[in-house]
């Protein structure tokens, strides 16, 4: 977890997923291997990990605590939602992030989703007792009005 204060907030990243994941090839249908060799060498390990030949991709929320609010900025992939490899992560690390920063899911004012993509959203819900319900029972959730139209358009 990294934080940041400035002033009297603080912005804390609370990681679900971090790490070498997918090669150039799997992420970018149309790399060219001849163009990614001159490149891949200067990129920084925190982007791309050359001894697996993988791009390192982080999964994070974002906790903004202000003195009136707590804000989550995005919310992972989630747990129960039955996501096939490989975006079926773990749910325990961002669980254990989310207590070590103190926090219960009623101290969360705002859920704001950026997108809704389901690296996004996911822990926007929980499974409880066979019905889908809200994480954060406090919270107001702030979604794009268009984002929001097209996904339900979508379904």
């Amino acid at each position: 977890m990294n934080k940041l204060a400035i002033g009297d907030v603080t912005i804390t990243s609370i990681i679900e997923r971090d790490g070498p994941w997918r090669t150039p090839e799997e992420m970018f249908p149309k790399y060219d291997p001849e163009i990614g060799r001159r490149h891949l060498a200067e990129l920084d390990r925190e982007v791309f990990d050359s001894a697996s030949g993988k791009m390192v991709i982080t999964y994070q929320t974002y906790v903004v605590r202000t003195p009136k609010h707590t804000i989550l900025i995005d919310t992972c992939t989630g747990e129960d939602k039955g996501y096939p490899p490989p975006m079926d992560f773990p749910k325990k690390p961002w669980l254990d992030g989310f207590a070590a920063e103190g926090l219960r899911f009623e101290d969360i004012d705002y859920v704001f989703c950026t997108h809704l993509h389901i690296d996004h959203s996911g822990w926007n819900t929980v499974l409880r007792n066979g019905r889908w319900v809200p994480t954060f029972p406090k919270a107001k959730y702030i979604f794009h009005e268009r984002e929001y139209a097209a996904w339900e358009d979508s379904t």
